[in-house]
């Protein structure tokens, strides 16, 4: 029996792309209106071989004092994007240009670099609002290719190339921010590069950088979470040392807060 095609709509995955003029005013704090505005892929890709993330954190040595061998301790993500989407045709075989077809006239533009939002759990068709959280990617299509399998649906298969991205930080509703960020207390005490702290404070709403200090500067933190507008959990990057950690958003910056690392 054939297995059915899926697509991300039908595993609940809201995929939108912002691009040319549509792109948000600030991509990393979209609005909700901004994205209900966007063009909608999840009907056009397939969900077999769909991947759009991170690959995980590369590893990054870290001498340990007084341990023998070389530590390792996690170094910035490697993120990797692939989509196939569908081609339209009538029934004499000319490609059919309507709604159905703008993902392909998107994806086919080799080069062009663009906004990539992705949702996970609400149906595709329930409009994007305040509280939904979203990951965001910066891609540039690949040369479109002919899959292995042309048995079925016509389809092109695209490799997204990432340059940047956010994941599991964006709540929509969080972009604008009353005031500049305070810290009141990183815990637990102690932690060293590798290690995850909970960062308490205030007006942790559109944060756009959390660092702490490495080698005498100040240094983003290896990755972070926007849990609440009071809660941040941040990753320890490699080479961090005692010193202060800042909070940011677009109504400045957080005074610094002294966090001491373990030996």
């Amino acid at each position: 029996m054939a297995t059915s095609i899926r697509t991300l709509g039908d595993g609940r995955i809201t995929l939108v792309a912002l691009y040319d003029d549509k792109r948000a005013a600030d991509p990393k704090n979209p609005t909700a209106a901004e994205l209900n505005a966007g063009l909608h892929l999840e009907m056009q890709v397939m969900k077999s071989d769909y991947k759009l993330g991170s690959k995980g954190s590369t590893s990054v040595e870290e001498p340990v004092l007084g341990a023998a061998g070389k530590g390792t301790v996690p170094g910035p993500a490697e993120y990797e994007g692939n989509v196939s989407v569908y081609q339209f045709f009538d029934d004499d075989g000319n490609y059919v240009t309507s709604d159905d077809s703008k993902a392909w006239d998107l994806l086919k533009r080799t080069g062009l670099e663009y906004d990539l939002y992705e949702r996970e759990g609400k149906k595709p068709e329930v409009p994007f609002a305040d509280g939904d959280h979203v990951d965001w990617y910066r891609v540039a299509n690949g040369q479109p290719q002919k899959p292995d399998d042309r048995t079925s649906y016509t389809k092109r298969t695209v490799t997204l190339f990432i340059s940047d991205a956010r994941e599991n930080e964006i709540i929509l509703g969080g972009g604008s921010a009353a005031a500049a960020p305070t810290i009141t207390s990183i815990d637990p005490a102690g932690k060293k590069a590798g290690d995850t702290v909970a960062i308490s404070g205030t007006n942790f709403v559109g944060v756009t950088s959390v660092t702490c200090t490495v080698a005498g500067k100040t240094t983003p933190v290896a990755s972070y979470r926007v849990v609440s507008s009071s809660m941040i959990t941040a990753v320890l990057p490699a080479g961090v040392q005692t010193g202060n950690f800042i909070v940011s958003n677009g109504k400045g910056s957080s005074p610094g807060k002294s966090y001491t690392v373990g030996a």
